[in-house]
């Protein structure tokens, strides 16, 4: 069957400094470098037939270093990006939540002004990967905390409210293994729970 590695990036710049990136390009610090070296070897015992990553750098730049010895190409795309932060975008995480906000942050429907929702974030990454064409092997794929957090959830059947909380480590591998069709039959099944209006 199928196997998917989920991979969040190393340590980014945003992740030290307590802010909010979303789609900012906050690169990898020296640790984070560090970590992607090392995710390498940690991700050693799958072979890959196909390797993805978002576009931002954090994430480009830790596929790269994982794929260091590996002859695949690597397909970059806007649509594993993290999740748009809208008008938060480079607002402090601890401002936020002393202004009682956080709550926007892990709740399915809530959202930062301008920004996505966790069930809009589902509804764009399911819709990219149940169009991605099926194989038989590995898929790589580097991304985001926020983003890994709803897939990994949506997958394993967590409650939607709970998928929020859900902590992802940098360049900590995550493992499943998936039919082929599996990514367009969940996003079937939670359409209606992707469309419903944002909380405010």
């Amino acid at each position: 069957m199928p196997g998917w590695i989920f991979l969040r990036h190393g340590q980014s710049q945003a992740n030290v400094e307590r802010w909010l990136s979303g789609w900012v390009d906050s690169p990898l610090t020296e640790l984070g470098q560090q970590q992607a070296a090392e995710a390498r070897e940690a991700c050693s015992a799958w072979t890959f037939q196909r390797a993805l990553c978002s576009d931002l750098s954090r994430a480009h730049d830790t596929a790269l270093a994982v794929l260091s010895h590996d002859d695949i190409p690597l397909e970059v795309t806007v649509e594993l990006r993290e999740r748009d932060m809208g008008d938060w975008s480079r607002k402090s995480l601890d401002v936020v939540r002393e202004e009682g906000k956080s709550h926007r942050l892990t709740a399915w429907h809530g959202a930062p002004p301008n920004g996505e929702s966790n069930a809009e974030l589902g509804h764009r990454v399911f819709t990219y990967l149940s169009g991605l064409a099926p194989i038989s092997g590995n898929t790589l794929i580097v991304a985001h905390g926020g983003l890994i957090r709803v897939v990994l959830g949506v997958i394993d059947g967590c409650e939607y409210e709970a998928i929020g909380k859900m902590a992802i480590e940098n360049c900590v591998p995550h493992f499943r293994e998936l039919p082929n069709g599996r990514f367009h039959q969940l996003l079937k099944h939670h359409q209606a729970a992707f469309f419903k209006n944002q909380e405010q």
